[in-house]
């Protein structure tokens, strides 16, 4: 399950591509996704040079980067709880997926157990 952003940034003449990792991810993977990033898009767009940047987020572990995903969003959207977050996560990676809503509750509940039994807060 990944987790990644990419903010772009345009002057007249070059671009800025800041390549963000995702959750749970080290350093050498985010390396070499950044690696494929410049590889899908080019050196160049519109006549202008990209300049790619890694904006390497260190990881916690999985527990600890979901939940610090799911708090930024939930400050973006306050009136959204940290169990739909993590629910409206799961259904996003598993799109493909054919799931029932009681095995999405269930794994939903699963993940904030043990977010909160590892001492990790929502704020």
């Amino acid at each position: 399950m990944l987790l990644y952003v990419h903010i772009a940034y345009a002057t007249s003449t070059c671009s800025a591509v800041v390549h963000i990792n995702g959750i749970n991810t080290e350093r050498p993977n985010a390396e070499k996704n950044l690696e494929r990033l410049v590889a899908e898009v080019g050196e160049e767009y519109n006549g202008k040079v990209l300049n790619y940047v890694l904006g390497y987020n260190p990881t916690e572990g999985f527990l600890s980067d979901l939940a610090d995903v799911i708090e930024a969003k939930h400050n973006e959207y306050p009136a959204v709880t940290e169990a739909e977050m993590i629910r409206f996560y799961l259904l996003a990676q598993n799109q493909e997926v054919n799931q029932t809503d009681l095995d999405i509750e269930m794994v939903t509940n699963f993940y904030v157990e043990q977010i909160e039994s590892k001492g990790i807060e929502f704020n």
